[in-house]
């Protein structure tokens, strides 16, 4: 395969002239037949170079189409590609995910973990003197130690690949691999709360809530639901701890979100009822509500079909208002990045405001106030209008090799594309198929009438 057009060219040229020489050479010992059998051939590798040119941007193309599988149809639908001109996140800020666990060996989920720095890891002692020994990086409520890592055992695999799932979604990283996440900057801690029969005990929730809020978490992603028909309610008083918990952490500025339910019910499910907390419901990639997704949620995002990170270095489609919450989180996890001083209403008026409505004009009761915006978000936030870079002729787009956060701490390499960038190169990729077919097409038929000619003399 040639490099570029400008060697291709090169090698055109130089057939060119040698023809022209080698004719001007032999002008006197060739008859016209010989001169046209050497012009057919000095032809035929033009030809046969516009196909190799075709066939090498054609390649160019497919890579462009290759890559932006790596960006799921919901970080488009959201607008976040376009927010990681202002900001891919900040380490500093906290995402606590209350799921099933965390499998941390994936190539897309390095270097994601919170780390509580006052806690010395494996020492056996409780350094920072918060009831939990080593909690270095989370916790697990369930069991009640420090490994909030080791996947569920269940025969289930929806249920051990949720909390990965989730988390892929808000933090998979930019690093070539495999996909990317609405905020691939900021941090991760994970805080196991659904047990072995998919259950999530009241009393454990609102002890994770504490947790992470009292440890420093700006955000808490909650894709759950506490149900007493399944037994998850201990007595009748034990779910005002969740309440109470709830309350506390939003009065310490934590934004809290979670799941509406997948029920097709009337309205959000616990947690997500309570006035603290976002509810989030699901639509498609059509932008219609989720035929399971509950009503009543306070705004909506994609949850159906999401692709993201599994166990063991895989990715996996799963569907549910769990798959929609945590793009709320990673949105609110970018706005939090930028302005930190931004106070719990202000972004959630902000959520709120930059929506876009996709029911009766303002808010319904199919989809709140809307499919959030995390670019008009942060243009809103930051006073700045995110302008995409112009296309090629390539059908890619020219990207910022590197983009600096708005945070003094975060440096992320940039390789993503604007939302036009797939029509673009689908348009690019026919044009180019074309071009091969009929330069193909010009080499067979060169080398055909060549042969004739030749076995003619």
């Amino acid at each position: 395969m040639l490099p570029s057009r400008l060697s291709l060219n090169n090698l055109q040229c130089v057939c060119l002239v040698t023809y022209n020489n080698f004719l001007g050479n032999t002008s006197h010992s060739m008859s016209v037949n010989q001169k046209f059998i050497v012009f057919l051939l000095i032809l035929g590798i033009t030809f046969g170079g516009l196909w190799i040119s075709g066939i090498s941007n054609h390649d160019d193309v497919l890579f462009v189409s290759d890559f932006s599988d790596n960006l799921p149809y919901g970080i488009r639908m959201i607008g976040a590609d376009k927010a990681w001109y202002i900001t891919s996140g900040s380490p500093e800020v906290v995402v606590a995910v209350l799921d099933t666990g965390l499998n941390t060996s994936h190539t897309d989920l390095q270097d994601i973990l919170w780390t509580n720095e006052e806690e010395i890891p494996d020492n056996d002692i409780d350094d920072d003197l918060n009831g939990y020994i080593d909690d270095t990086n989370g916790w697990d409520f369930v069991h009640q130690n420090n490994d909030p890592f080791s996947l569920l055992d269940t025969p289930s695999a929806s249920l051990r690949n949720h909390g990965t799932h989730v988390t892929g979604t808000i933090v998979a990283q930019m690093n070539d691999y495999g996909l990317v996440g609405v905020a691939p900057d900021v941090s991760i801690m994970p805080l196991r709360v659904v047990n072995e029969n998919d259950r999530n005990m009241d009393i454990i929730v609102a002890e994770a809530i504490e947790y992470a809020t009292a440890n420093g978490a700006e955000i808490i992603s909650m894709s759950i639901s506490i149900s007493a028909e399944y037994g998850e309610i201990t007595n009748s008083t034990s779910y005002q701890l969740v309440e109470n918990a709830l309350a506390q952490a939003y009065a310490q500025n934590v934004l809290i979100v979670a799941a509406a339910g997948n029920s097709n019910g009337a309205e959000p499910v616990q947690p997500a009822n309570d006035s603290h907390v976002i509810a989030v419901g699901a639509i498609t990639s059509d932008k219609d509500l989720a035929t399971f997704s509950n009503h009543g949620a306070e705004v909506v995002a994609p949850g159906k079909d999401v692709n993201s990170t599994i166990p063991n270095e895989g990715f996996g489609s799963s569907s549910g208002t769990s798959m929609a919450t945590p793009h709320v989180s990673g949105a609110l996890a970018l706005l939090k990045s930028y302005n930190q001083s931004a106070t719990n209403d202000e972004r959630r008026d902000l959520l709120q405001v930059s929506a876009v409505d996709l029911g009766v004009l303002g808010y319904d009761g199919d989809f709140g106030y809307g499919l959030i915006n995390v670019t008009k978000a942060m243009e809103l936030l930051s006073g700045q209008t995110i302008t995409i870079p112009v296309t090629t002729s390539t059908g890619s787009s020219e990207i910022p090799t590197s983009l600096t956060s708005s945070s003094t701490t975060s440096t992320t390499t940039l390789t993503t594309l604007p939302d036009s960038s797939m029509d673009d190169t689908s348009e690019t990729t026919t044009t180019q198929s074309s071009t091969n077919f009929l330069s193909l097409s010009g080499s067979l038929i060169t080398i055909f009438l060549t042969v004739k000619i030749s076995r003619r003399k």
